[in-house]
């Protein structure tokens, strides 16, 4: 992924083997939502092995630290997919 979402704060991506696309689009432009909502994404397109996943960890759940430096939360993408066409097989 790249720097700089722009004012925009939205991402596309897509499985060309696979015939699947998608956009991700984050209201505030936040680079962390985003990559929490792609590796969300990637998981429920079962693209992303258990392993995969556990070395995204810092990707898909990132910490919330106040300006002390302390863990006061995190983010979580909570979402699931709904195929546009196609009756694609997604896991929740």
């Amino acid at each position: 992924m790249e720097d700089g979402l722009g004012a925009e704060g939205v991402y596309g991506g897509g499985l060309p083997a696979r015939g699947i696309g998608f956009a991700i689009k984050v209201a505030d432009g936040s680079r962390r939502a985003v990559e929490a909502a792609l590796v969300r994404v990637l998981w429920q397109l079962e693209v992303l092995t258990l392993e995969d996943q556990e070395a995204l960890a810092t990707f898909g759940r990132p910490t919330v630290c106040n300006t002390l430096g302390e863990m006061v939360g995190e983010i979580r993408a909570d979402f699931s997919l709904t195929p546009v066409t196609g009756g694609l097989p997604v896991r929740g």
